[in-house]
């Protein structure tokens, strides 16, 4: 029914390991005590590294959400309008669509549907012809650089490649859901990387050579002059063979609209409560280190140590531990935000895994102030010690 036997002091591991080691008697006093309590020491720091963690995996979906709209709507596709016809069309559609007034660049393209065949994997899909040299239906590669298309075989979307088993160099059969039954199977020669939505490619000389039907194209794309917008398309609507016109920027619209608004609001829920937590986490640690020391910290000051320098025990060990735990918070954010992602992949969107320095800086600002905050609380407590009712209370 004693009290608690004194703890054991002596020089830490890097005292002995390092003799000429000059540590200020303060800062050895900080020192030994984290290390006389190494799993209190542990799981602050992992507290504070998951803190960050949450904050970094809150926040980088803006970067990749920005990242999709970017190599989507920008680089892959930069068409300002896609017409779809009734039926497949000679290319004299394409230069009837450039001598409009108000388009200043045409290109056809062939898309009929199909489903890919691996073995017992199978996905249905549109199978697209477009030029070889298309500038405005471009391919994007897994590295995110332009892809140029082969004369020859398919280019897959790295989903359709991971679905149906397939890497560059296999052959796909293709069956034709056009009514006419064909099978014909087609080298995989590349794969490309898509965020929204699933394809596959072809130039379209080889498409048309595969389909069989002469030089036809069924969608065209086209850049108009912003002035002439609503001419241009109120023309088109006229035209007996044109099904519909879709625009880029309304498709870009839609995203903001569903997928990006859902998602975006998500990631500012999810921001929020990242920060809250960080805080809870820090404070917590703050207070339990309080509360552990504060008899330590009364007999420092009945000792003459000043205010400032048994502040400097308390904010020293919260600065070490802020060290130590955000680094390794980005760590685990970032195979967290790849768990998360690999997770969320599916036919409609895949998320691409981005965290930029702005994304980390945030985390460690968010973990900073809310450790400013916690500090301010803790100093203010340890300003309003009862030195003698503390010391006369037994561990």
């Amino acid at each position: 029914l004693g009290p608690e036997p004194a703890p054991r002091y002596r020089r830490m591991v890097l005292e002995r390991l390092w003799p000429r080691l000059a540590m200020g008697q303060l800062t050895r006093m900080l020192m030994r005590g984290l290390e006389r309590r190494p799993s209190r020491t542990l799981f602050s720091v992992l507290g504070v590294a998951f803190a960050t963690a949450i904050v970094v995996l809150g926040t980088f979906q803006f970067d990749s959400v920005n990242l999709m709209v970017h190599v989507q709507f920008q680089r892959a596709q930069q068409e300002d309008i896609t017409v779809a016809l009734v039926q497949p069309r000679s290319q004299k559609v394409v230069h009837e669509l450039s001598a409009m007034t108000g388009v200043r660049y045409a290109e056809g393209s062939l898309t009929i549907p199909v489903r890919l065949h691996n073995g017992h994997r199978s996905w249905r899909v549109a199978l697209t012809g477009i030029p070889a040299s298309s500038r405005l239906s471009r391919r994007i590669d897994t590295q995110l650089q332009d892809l140029h298309l082969p004369e020859e075989g398919l280019v897959l979307t790295d989903f359709l490649l991971e679905e149906l088993a397939l890497v560059p160099g296999d052959a796909v059969t293709v069956e034709w859901l056009d009514g006419s039954g064909r099978h014909t199977s087609v080298p995989v020669v590349a794969g490309s990387r898509e965020f929204i939505g699933i394809g596959a490619w072809m130039t379209l000389p080889a498409m048309q050579a595969l389909y069989g039907r002469g030089e036809q194209v069924n969608q065209l794309q086209a850049t108009i002059d912003p002035a002439a917008r609503q001419s241009v398309l109120d023309a088109l609507v006229e035209r007996p063979l044109v099904a519909g016109v879709s625009e880029r920027s309304a498709m870009l619209d839609a995203f903001y609209e569903t997928l990006g608004k859902t998602f975006l609001t998500f990631t500012f829920v999810n921001s929020l409560l990242g920060g809250v937590i960080a805080f809870g986490v820090v404070y917590n640690t703050v207070r339990i280190s309080l509360a552990e020391r504060g008899r330590e910290l009364a007999s420092l000051r009945v000792l003459g140590y000043r205010p400032w320098e048994v502040d400097h025990i308390l904010l020293a060990e919260l600065a070490l531990l802020l060290l130590l735990g955000v680094p390794l918070g980005w760590l685990i954010g970032q195979y967290l935000g790849m768990l998360m992602m690999w997770l969320m992949q599916s036919e409609l969107y895949r998320a691409p895994l981005l965290i930029t320095g702005h994304t980390l800086g945030l985390s460690a600002t968010v973990v900073l102030v809310s450790a400013l905050l916690s500090s301010w609380v803790a100093v203010r407590r340890v300003a309003r010690l009862d030195l003698v009712q503390v010391l006369k209370t037994r561990e």
